[in-house]
């Protein structure tokens, strides 16, 4: 699957601009900011989940929630939201066209549409940036005045921090990040009514969370015959040998 990208003005301030009201009533005092949001791939395109009906897209959408909770705690309003979707950043050759819409939002300290932006909300600095050079462009974007503002998880992101990646504690760190954010994932799909864990076991079935089966709980009856003989052939050292015919 190829990736894309795409941004669009909050819903919400559509509604207000509709109904005749100012961007700066809808603003209500709030900090004007952007949303970034980035998968590398879509779990539900390559998980064995998805034939069972696994919703594609959460991973974007559950950012979306996290950034948008974030920018409530910090008075920010999301005046934009921007999306990578399959598309990596830890390949300079890869263009990630939201990102470069976001920086030049940034800079300009305004959207396309022309509404002031000065912060940029993520749910972690990785989903925005992995390249040295592309956290200089972020920091260049949002120190052209001082009221630029990047704001991850629930804290302030020191912008002058020259330890950005590459480092051996900025490695320590991004083990942290990883098993937060697994946490993250799994507490997400519990609101959304998906049962938490890994990718299905072959021979076995998936979650269900209607009935309440947990993943890898119960044996898949068209499956586990094959599992079956695979693990006997393998006790009798017989795995990859041509089977004689019966």
């Amino acid at each position: 699957m190829s990736g894309w990208s795409r941004s669009f003005l909050n819903p919400s301030l559509v509604s207000a601009l509709e109904a005749g009201r100012s961007l700066e009533e809808w603003l209500g005092g709030r900090i004007p900011g952007v949303d970034y949001a980035r998968i590398s791939a879509d779990q539900s395109t390559r998980s064995a989940v998805l034939a069972k009906g696994r919703e594609a897209g959460t991973g974007i959408r559950h950012q979306h929630e996290e950034n948008i909770e974030t920018a409530d705690a910090f008075g920010v309003a999301i005046v934009r939201f921007y999306e990578d979707s399959g598309l990596t950043a830890a390949q300079p050759a890869v263009v990630r066209p939201a990102f470069v819409e976001v920086v030049d939002a940034l800079h300009c300290r305004r959207t396309t549409d022309g509404h002031p932006v000065q912060a940029l909300v993520a749910t972690e600095r990785e989903r925005v940036w992995r390249l040295a050079a592309d956290f200089a462009r972020v920091r260049q974007a949002l120190t052209v005045t001082e009221e630029g503002l990047f704001i991850e998880r629930q804290a302030v992101f020191d912008l002058c921090s020259t330890d950005s990646t590459g480092s051996p504690s900025a490695c320590a760190e991004e083990v942290w990040r990883t098993k937060e954010r697994i946490e993250r994932h799994i507490r997400r799909r519990a609101l959304d009514g998906g049962a938490p864990g890994g990718r299905r076991r072959f021979g076995w079935l998936c979650p269900d969370p209607r009935s309440g089966r947990k993943i890898n709980m119960l044996r898949d009856p068209d499956e586990w015959p094959v599992l079956r003989e695979m693990i006997e052939s393998a006790l009798r050292g017989t795995v990859g040998t041509t089977s004689p015919e019966r």
